[in-house]
């Protein structure tokens, strides 16, 4: 029979998390030491143990909860309910639950991490969210067009490639400087110049 999941302390489970995370980058899943996570971790093993039942549940759990602190935070806007006006506001509340959640959740950060560095087919779960953030974006740009809030004039492949590579651009920067608070000025003013570049003025 199933183990069933059981609740952790969310300071533990993010310290467990973690030390997954950056253990998963380095060595990758199968050569990754569940010892070390939980000595990382600074969790005692029959601790561990009680809540997962080996390295495989821990990696899907966890993947599990920061997709759905994602969620939480960040609710993309239905684009079919967006006209000229709402457009752009739109956007912009979008961008900043993102950075909303990197500072109130700084778990989901490791999240950021494994969708960056995690090369394509080492983990469904990243590779599913790649799909569907590239998917997401290419879909905000089509009706940015047909609202006329997005210029036309640049093949639409060649835009959605500009837009998505520069969002991820400024997200991986934002990891390198580990200060969202300081970075802020500059990641508004980037996405400024995206969007006047977007928009095509």
């Amino acid at each position: 029979m199933a183990r069933k999941a059981q609740p952790m302390a969310a300071d533990r489970e993010a310290r467990l998390f973690t030390a997954a995370a950056e253990e998963f980058l380095r060595f990758g899943f199968e050569t990754a030491s569940l010892n070390r996570i939980i000595a990382a971790a600074e969790i005692p093993k029959s601790s561990f143990y009680h809540y997962f039942t080996d390295k495989q549940e821990l990696h899907d759990r966890m993947m599990t909860a920061l997709l759905s602190a994602v969620e939480d935070f960040v609710q993309p806007p239905q684009l079919d309910a967006l006209d000229r006006e709402s457009y752009w506001p739109a956007i912009a509340t979008l961008l900043g639950d993102v950075t909303r959640m990197a500072q109130e959740r700084p778990v989901t950060v490791e999240l950021a991490r494994l969708f960056h560095a995690l090369p394509d087919g080492v983990d469904s779960s990243v590779d599913e969210l790649r799909r569907s953030a590239r998917a997401w974006s290419d879909a905000a740009l089509r009706r940015g067009a047909e609202l006329g809030a997005v210029r036309t004039d640049l093949q639409r492949e060649l835009l959605a490639d500009i837009v998505f590579s520069v969002l991820l651009t400024l997200d991986r920067w934002a990891l390198r400087t580990g200060a969202a608070a300081k970075a802020e000025p500059e990641m508004q003013l980037a996405l400024r110049s995206l969007r006047r570049f977007v928009e095509g003025d």
